[in-house]
């Protein structure tokens, strides 16, 4: 099983997190964040291992306060389209 599917225990999560830490990977390249993130999805080291570093958490948490702030602004009929597309690619990865 891929160690991202096995962190998250969802396909899509899994590959939604891949594609987040690619971003961010390329966004602080060059420093010991981007490294540690680079060497996570090359397998090198664990999500846990990024997961528990104090950096991350810190850049994680940053990110979920942001998305929590977009997921407030948005209207019922938004949040329900949102979520019918997330159902969407769920049942096209099963």
């Amino acid at each position: 099983m891929d160690t991202f599917e096995e962190y998250t225990g969802d396909r899509a999560a899994a590959r939604q997190m891949r594609e987040g830490l690619t971003v961010l990977a390329g966004r602080y390249a060059g420093t010991p964040l981007g490294d540690q993130i680079s060497d996570t999805l090359a397998g090198r080291t664990s999500m846990r291992e990024l997961a528990d570093d104090p950096e991350f958490a810190t850049l994680a948490l940053q990110g979920a306060r942001e998305y929590l702030d977009a997921w407030r602004e948005l209207s019922p009929e938004q949040r329900a389209e949102i979520n019918r597309q997330a159902r969407e690619i769920d049942a096209a990865d099963d």
